[in-house]
């Protein structure tokens, strides 16, 4: 009778142990899930990053480009201002803005 008593207590304390053991192996899952997920988002993010450098990159790159060719040509660093030169030297709307 001892003895199925003992026997009764030892499978009692395994099943606590592998409850235990299952449930930190559920935790673990859940971790190891939600860490992947944030290095899916991290590595799009770098990725995002990557590709506004090129762009930048490129734009720069293409601004140099046209204000060495503007410059080429003998153009003056002011000469992108010609655009709105004319409407402010219309004396028209130089009497319509001060009246």
């Amino acid at each position: 009778m001892m003895l199925v008593i003992l026997m009764s207590q030892f499978y009692r304390a395994i099943n606590r142990r592998f409850q235990r053991l299952e449930s930190h192996v559920v935790t673990l899952a859940r971790s190891v899930a939600h860490l992947s997920s944030e290095l899916r988002s991290h590595n799009s993010m770098v990725n995002e990053l990557e590709s506004l450098r090129k762009e930048v990159r490129e734009m720069k790159e293409q601004q140099f480009i046209l204000s060495h060719q503007t410059g080429a040509q003998g153009h003056s660093s002011l000469d992108h201002n010609k655009g709105w030169g004319p409407s402010l030297t219309n004396p028209k709307r130089i009497n319509k803005l001060t009246q």
